[in-house]
């Protein structure tokens, strides 16, 4: 068994473990389905990989176009399904899938050349790379709505499997211009991060399985369907904002809930859906986002960072600091210097 064999296996059963944890985790919702479906066609994809490749069992068609076209619409459809919307994806959401079928019925009947495979290839890569660009923008678009822990695994789910697809074309192009030494690398490059991308989806399950979990479940007696949701939650933003509200340090969920005379369970199901994992996440979303712009603004710039902390709704150092380095990606000192 050589090196590119045992990064296969490693890959099936990395995708098995995983699968199990997801099955076992509770909940129902589109998303998690489409996950599943995502790392079944990878299981699927590289079993077909090791059949063709190196057992000696034949099989009757090369199914790699097929799996491959699969990613990319899998992968969006997730994205825009992640917090349990359903009504993201419509019937017109198979279309996605009609390239993969069209090939499945279009390559039982055909024997295709090495420039053909080349093209069929390249068409591929563009076709995922069409959706990894959507899911990014998508990813920016509503990124406050999103938790640390659920923009982390967004990022790195994304991030990973463009960077393979990145290496798929590097591995495309050493093939053509006969790199035989380069190509044999970036094979086994491939293998290593499909590796660790499935490795990289283990790691979440264990680190934060919220991010796979059904939030919706939580709220299903609250009575608030999904467009009263939205409604609600633009009402919160709006309090929030027009009153700078949200620089209350004393501010709690049940203080909002008394002023805008919504339950607590709806006031949290608004925010989770719309704004972000919880109510206290949202906030420090708000106040870190204000202290950055008051770090921006020349009126306030050189304002002590202990003013601005306080200014912006925060009790001590150590919150403000953690808050806005996860947000921003330096400690406001770290900030201020950078921006002078």
């Amino acid at each position: 068994m050589n090196v590119n064999q045992l990064i296969i296996w490693i890959v099936i059963t990395l995708a098995a473990i995983f699968l199990l944890a997801l099955i076992s985790l509770p909940g129902k919702n589109y998303g998690k389905k489409l996950l599943i479906i995502f790392v079944l066609n990878f299981v699927l994809h590289f079993l077909n990989i090791y059949f063709l490749e190196f057992s000696q069992v034949s099989i009757p068609i090369n199914l790699n176009p097929f799996f491959s076209l699969n990613y990319g619409p899998t992968l969006w459809l997730y994205f825009i399904n992640f917090k349990g919307n359903t009504n993201s994806t419509n019937k017109k959401s198979i279309l996605y899938f009609f390239p993969a079928f069209l090939f499945l019925i279009w390559g039982s009947f055909n024997d295709f050349t090495f420039n053909e495979i080349t093209v069929i290839t390249i068409l591929i890569l563009l076709y995922n790379i069409g959706f990894i660009i959507s899911c990014i923008a998508y990813y920016f678009k509503n990124e406050n709505i999103f938790s640390l822990s659920e923009r982390k695994w967004l990022l790195s789910l994304v991030g990973i499997f463009g960077v393979l697809l990145i290496t798929v074309g590097a591995n495309l192009f050493f093939s053509i211009a006969e790199k035989s030494t380069y190509h044999n690398k970036a094979t086994t490059l491939i293998f290593i991060l499909a590796a660790f991308l499935i490795g990289t989806l283990v790691y979440f399950s264990i680190i934060a399985p919220e991010v796979f979990k059904n939030f919706k479940a939580k709220y299903l007696g609250s009575g608030l369907n999904k467009k009263e949701s939205l409604i609600l939650s633009k009402e919160i933003t709006s309090y929030l904002l027009d009153n700078e509200r949200f620089v209350d340090s004393n501010i709690t969920l049940e203080k909002l809930s008394n002023e805008l005379n919504f339950s607590q369970k709806k006031i949290s199901q608004a925010i989770n859906q719309h704004l972000g994992n919880n109510f206290y996440d949202y906030l420090n979303f708000l106040r870190v986002r204000k202290a950055q712009n008051m770090f921006l603004d020349s009126k306030s710039s050189k304002m002590a960072i202990k003013n601005v902390m306080y200014d912006c709704g925060f009790n001590n150092k150590v919150t403000f600091n953690k808050a806005f380095k996860e947000r921003i990606g330096f400690t406001p000192t770290e900030f201020r210097k950078i921006k002078r």
